[in-house]
């Protein structure tokens, strides 16, 4: 014969489960911001359109190709690296 108490049991929330917890898209927001805050690179170019992969070989990201707009500027949308165009 079994006896089982269950009084002394209390329910024990999951240690996964979280009060703070972000949703995918403000994450992203987040990364998209602080990439913008630290990208420090700026290539000059004296071509219209331009191929960006990251340069970190591995690191890096799918090479896709950009065209410098009106202003002569391009982002990648990828690694946050600015293309002007030069002066010349």
């Amino acid at each position: 014969m079994y006896c089982c108490a269950f009084d002394g049991i209390a329910a024990i929330e999951p240690s996964h489960v979280r009060e703070d917890f972000m949703i995918p898209d403000q994450a992203k927001d987040i990364q998209d911001d602080a990439a913008r805050e630290t990208s420090a690179d700026v290539i000059v170019t004296n071509q219209l359109r331009v191929a960006c992969n990251g340069g970190g070989g591995t690191l890096g990201h799918p090479q896709i190709f950009l065209t410098l707009g009106n202003n002569g500027r391009v982002t990648c949308p990828y690694c946050s690296s600015e293309f002007v165009s030069s002066a010349d």
